[in-house]
């Protein structure tokens, strides 16, 4: 009786292990799952920097024929030869059907949130870039945007939704801070948020 009461305890044990490991392999999965975001920035390091918090969204087409959506931003009393192209966009992994898997979904636009440090400085945001390769060739198109954006050392400064219509070349800025803010803070655990006032 005993023999077989260890080796049931054994079993039990070994089943117990195993449903932790696909739990956490699942819990794993989730937490790795919306990596379509591309954030290309300068690390601020000879000063404390500021926050930028925001999102894009981007319209869903049945068959969209763009693969990358990015905007700019740019430090506007930095040297010509020394400004630097700040990058926030969306890449699509599944480039074979094209599809979004953004943080959430806003109606027909797939929502993704993102928060940046950046140098205090005076910025701004300047095109959206769409961008779609072909086997050796490479297909752009740019639609301009002018928004001046104010970073400030450990503030946070929400630029708004960055809301791009590929099929009809239109693009915009909304008021989503209430959402976009609250998102950010729960996807990016990582950053003290307390360091930076609104």
């Amino acid at each position: 009786m005993n023999i077989k009461k260890h080796r049931f305890t054994f079993f039990f044990a070994l089943l117990l292990i195993g449903a932790n490991l696909l739990i956490a392999n699942s819990i794993q999965a989730q937490k790795h799952s919306h990596q379509d975001l591309v954030i290309h920035a300068p690390e601020s390091k000879k000063s404390p920097g500021g926050m930028i918090v925001g999102s894009i969204s981007v319209k869903n087409m049945i068959a969209p024929i763009w693969g990358e959506y990015y905007c700019y931003l740019q430090k506007k009393d930095a040297p010509l030869s020394k400004k630097q192209k700040i990058t926030i966009g969306v890449k699509l992994k599944n480039t074979s059907s094209k599809k979004f898997n953004p943080d959430t979904w806003d109606g027909d636009h797939s929502v993704y949130f993102f928060a940046v440090t950046l140098p205090a400085g005076e910025y701004e945001l300047t095109e959206i870039a769409l961008v779609q390769k072909q086997k050796k060739n490479l297909k752009t198109e740019t639609l301009t945007l002018s928004s001046p954006v104010k970073v400030t050392a450990q503030k946070l400064t929400y630029i708004g939704e960055i809301r791009i219509d590929a099929d009809s070349h239109m693009t915009g800025i909304n008021d989503k801070q209430s959402r976009d803010v609250k998102a950010a803070q729960e996807k990016y655990k990582d950053i003290s948020w307390s360091s930076f006032t609104q």
